[in-house]
């Protein structure tokens, strides 16, 4: 069991542009580092959430939205070689890869889905 004090967590944003939902991941990820847990935030190509991202200090691995099997690839690399106790999902694709990954025994992490749609 991880210490639930201070975690090490990946959000997932595929967001291509600047949207609500690519806002609320963004603030997401300031307010939980300042409650004291490692963020990272693994996202498409952004232009001006990657800049907000690298001004704010925070990781940002690219991963490979242009599929889900691309998505699958690049985020399992990810996921094997970092360390995480939880990734939140945000959207369909990245959902539908966490859980590829989790049924080929490839997502250890707690997974974590927000729904944003009615």
């Amino acid at each position: 069991m991880p210490d639930m004090s201070s975690l090490s967590i990946l959000l997932l944003n595929e967001g291509g542009h600047i949207a609500g939902s690519t806002m609320s991941v963004f603030s997401l990820a300031v307010h939980l580092r300042e409650r004291g847990h490692d963020v990272t935030v693994g996202r498409s190509a952004n232009e001006v959430l990657d800049q907000r991202l690298a001004a704010a200090g925070f990781a940002r691995p690219a991963l490979d939205f242009a599929s889900l099997g691309a998505l699958a690839t690049s985020l399992g690399r990810l996921v094997a070689g970092t360390h995480f106790d939880v990734v939140n999902s945000q959207a369909t694709r990245d959902r539908r890869a966490c859980v590829w990954l989790r049924w080929r025994g490839q997502l250890a992490p707690a997974f974590v889905v927000t729904r944003r749609t009615m």
